[in-house]
């Protein structure tokens, strides 16, 4: 990952980062919305809040929540000294 971000660096202006950062505060997709909905989250059409950052970062934990769920588990485990399974 470095070596791609030296790369970037070296090749990109400035103005491409500002191309790539502008999502983070752009509002969520209607499909991002529909994922959401999907998996429990409701959003009010007056909360404006939601960004595609924020969607996108909501959607990976659902989509990889038991994953999740056990790496916190394992690490909860260890932290109160249990046996590893």
């Amino acid at each position: 990952m470095a070596a791609g971000d030296d790369f970037l660096r070296e090749i990109e202006d400035s103005s491409a980062a500002n191309k790539t950062k502008r999502w983070l505060n752009q509002p969520a997709s209607e499909i991002q919305k529909q994922h959401l909905a999907s998996k429990g989250v409701q959003i009010n059409m007056m909360d404006f809040s939601w960004t595609k950052y924020k969607a996108t970062c909501s959607l990976s934990y659902y989509w990889n929540r038991e994953a999740i769920d056990d790496l916190i588990m394992k690490q909860a485990k260890k932290i109160k000294g249990e046996a590893n399974d």
